[in-house]
């Protein structure tokens, strides 16, 4: 952790309205997200849970970017977690599809 170079390129930033960078995906983001696409699709081989789950993440992603560029510019904000929307659209998914 301690080469912020290397951190910094694995980061994905968003842009403020203000031109600002705000950190809105990291590594580990993109890992869980991995893990829970093949999750499911080992659970369940479906092309088509695939494309759903990828496309729920894909919403959820959109969805956790507007709350933090709603949020970013409050006191006392530290982060919103990036994995919690994602999952559940993704999990509900699944649970539809195996249910």
């Amino acid at each position: 952790m301690s080469n912020k170079e290397l951190m910094a390129k694995l980061i994905v930033y968003g842009i403020t309205t203000d031109k600002r960078p705000v950190p809105t995906k990291g590594l580990g983001d993109f890992l869980f997200y991995a893990l829970l696409v093949s999750g499911g699709y080992h659970l369940l081989p479906s092309p088509v849970l695939l494309v759903a789950m990828s496309v729920a993440i894909f919403i959820g992603c959109f969805i956790n970017w507007g709350i933090v560029g709603f949020l970013y510019k409050r006191e006392g904000y530290k982060g919103f977690p990036a994995t919690f929307i994602p999952f559940l659209l993704a999990g509900s998914i699944l649970l539809m599809r195996l249910g």
